[in-house]
């Protein structure tokens, strides 16, 4: 009985400056593979379960191959970096209509002022509307002693009560017991 040996030849990388290299055969022949080692009371041709699973070192035969993973897209990358200057944008646009809204509503209370009007003022002071000028406004603190302070029109923080109010709630019975004059 003859046996042939057969070597499988591997290309290596040509060295730099060298010409293109040339395999010795075509069909180069298959490489021998060794038949697994049996199991003590396996059946002769099954594979044992070390076999079957693979060794798990990847490049090694029988080894189970990791998933590839696709490069990720430049969006991919830059996806969280939008979404976060999205809603950064969208934050500064939502604060800026509040403040919007409320600097239309004070413009509004402002031009409305009428004389007669209960004010009070950023400092806290309370009072009626006695004259009102262009920027100007002032205000009656003290009844008895008709004591006026003059104030510019934006000092002016809020409306307790209008003189339409005040007028209408003079026809209304006062209920028993309240103070006269307070």
């Amino acid at each position: 009985m003859s046996m042939t040996l057969v070597l499988a030849l591997q290309p290596t990388a040509p060295a730099p400056g060298a010409g293109p290299t040339v395999s010795p055969s075509a069909n180069p022949a298959p490489a021998a593979t060794a038949a697994p080692a049996s199991v003590a009371g396996m059946p002769a041709g099954a594979q044992s379960p070390t076999a079957a699973q693979g060794t798990g070192v990847v490049g090694q035969p029988g080894a189970t191959p990791l998933p590839a993973q696709p490069p990720m897209s430049p969006m991919q990358s830059l996806m969280p970096l939008l979404i976060i200057g999205g809603l950064f944008i969208l934050m500064i646009v939502m604060t800026s209509m509040a403040g919007r809204k409320e600097r239309k509503k004070r413009a509004e209370m402002l031009a409305s002022l009428s004389t007669g009007d209960r004010v009070q003022t950023v400092g806290g002071i309370l009072g009626h509307i006695a004259e009102i000028r262009d920027d100007e406004v002032t205000i009656r603190v003290d009844e008895v002693s008709n004591t006026r302070i003059k104030f510019a029109r934006s000092a002016i923080q809020s409306v307790t009560r209008r003189a339409s109010e005040k007028a209408g709630s003079a026809s209304e019975p006062k209920p028993a017991g309240a103070k006269v004059g307070v």
